[in-house]
């Protein structure tokens, strides 16, 4: 799946590096997913030098919301970029999304992106009701904020 565009084109190194920290959210959030129906938000990142590493979302206090966990995770990856080490990020979590054609509301995973480079897109993976996991093969994307590299 391509990340940025379905034209046919060399997608620059910012694409790049982005479509790699989807494929390993994605991978990560399929794994958790055979384990659970639901999983905790948690964060992949490129560092300067290309590598990636993950970070999962505090239970702490053991109640948090998933607002208060994506927050957490958006903070910790803002203090990375401000140190300069951060090169991309992905936050990956369960939103509730709209069907386009039957207007239900119903889940997908969501992947939040954001590039260093000043590129950020949030893709959606829907969860299929009818078997409670994701299509991964169908997905859409929306402009993301780029609030991590303020």
């Amino acid at each position: 799946m391509p990340l940025m565009s379905s034209t046919v084109r060399n997608p620059s190194p910012a694409e790049q590096d982005l479509q790699l920290i989807l494929d390993c959210a994605r991978t990560t959030a399929e794994a958790r997913l055979t384990v659970t129906p639901a999983i905790a938000p948690f964060a992949v990142f490129m560092n300067r030098a290309g590598e990636t590493a993950h970070i999962a979302a505090d239970d702490d206090p053991p109640c948090a919301s998933l607002v208060e966990q994506i927050e957490h995770l958006r903070q910790g990856l803002q203090a990375i970029a401000r140190d300069g080490s951060l090169k991309a990020s992905a936050i990956t979590y369960i939103a509730s999304i709209q069907d386009r054609e039957s207007g239900q509301m119903h889940d997908a995973v969501a992947v939040n992106l954001n590039h260093q480079d000043e590129l950020s897109t949030v893709v959606y993976f829907p969860i299929d009701p009818s078997k409670g996991a994701p299509d991964w093969q169908t997905s859409f994307q929306q402009a993301g904020r780029n609030d991590i590299f303020q």
